[in-house]
């Protein structure tokens, strides 16, 4: 009898403890499901795009920034400021693991992927506190980098960037190792040229803070004097010259009167 009323106890609390399971587990909020506008980890590989904005001239010595962002292709592209003159280059990603899968399980269950860049600029002057800050998280609408360069040769240079992903495990599986695996290598060309030279302008007439009083009335007057002294000597010249002609004829003996014929030929 005490055996039947203990299989029959334990029967109950079977019951109950099954019934508060149930209740339990229904009362729980589902996971939702991210799409791939929320973030990249769940686009496909292929689903994914390299964006490059740099501009394409450049002047020796000056500085510039380049920016480059994995985003999807469903989702809409980030909203950086404005680069003057930039080019954008748009490049397909290289498809690693399984096709048709999710960014986070291209390797299968277990993993976190994390992206990187690197640049390679070996004719530019990077500094080392414009270079991004280790791996970011796929769990976001795009991933950004950028650099500040300087260029320090002229003629066409190459910026070569290295993006790579990092599948990190996250719980027990057979690999005991992160993967990495490059999926892009965009190649930036860039035209560097000297800065132009600028027009040389007309020197002007004179320049304020550079007018000597002194000098300027010296000049002028000199150029008075001058003036007035050629004027006499012309004057003075003009009156010598009429003063001589009217000599020359004062001096010029008269010619005698004209004989008249009729009185020599009434003469005996």
């Amino acid at each position: 009898m005490r055996i039947r009323v203990l299989l029959f106890v334990g029967l109950i609390l079977l019951m109950l403890a099954g019934c508060g399971f149930k209740g339990n587990k229904t009362s729980s909020a589902p996971t939702p499901t991210p799409t791939p506008e929320q973030d990249i980890i769940s686009s496909q590989i292929p689903e994914i795009k390299i964006e490059a904005l740099y501009p394409a001239h450049m002047i020796i010595n000056q500085s510039y920034v380049i920016k480059v962002s994995l985003v999807s292709k469903t989702g809409s592209s980030p909203t950086a400021p404005p680069i003057e003159k930039a080019t954008m280059v748009v490049t397909e990603p290289t498809p690693v693991g399984t096709p048709g899968a999710t960014v986070q399980q291209a390797f299968g269950q277990g993993f976190e992927p994390f992206a990187t860049a690197t640049l390679t600029a070996g004719s530019f002057k990077v500094p080392p506190s414009s270079a991004p800050s280790g791996p970011q998280s796929l769990r976001q609408p795009a991933v950004e980098w950028d650099w500040n360069v300087t260029p320090q040769y002229t003629g066409t240079q190459i910026l070569s960037v290295d993006i790579t992903i990092m599948w990190e495990q996250t719980q027990s599986a057979v690999v005991r190792f992160p993967l990495t695996f490059r999926i892009g290598n965009p190649q930036l060309s860039v035209d560097v040229t000297e800065p132009p030279t600028p027009p040389t302008p007309s020197p002007p007439f004179f320049k304020i803070g550079q007018i000597d009083l002194g000098n300027l009335i010296t000049q002028g007057i000199v150029a008075l004097i001058g003036t007035g002294i050629l004027g006499t000597l012309v004057i003075w010249i003009g009156q010598r010259r009429k003063k001589k002609d009217e000599q020359a004829s004062s001096t010029t003996p008269s010619s005698p009167p004209a004989k008249d014929v009729t009185d020599d030929k009434k003469m005996p």
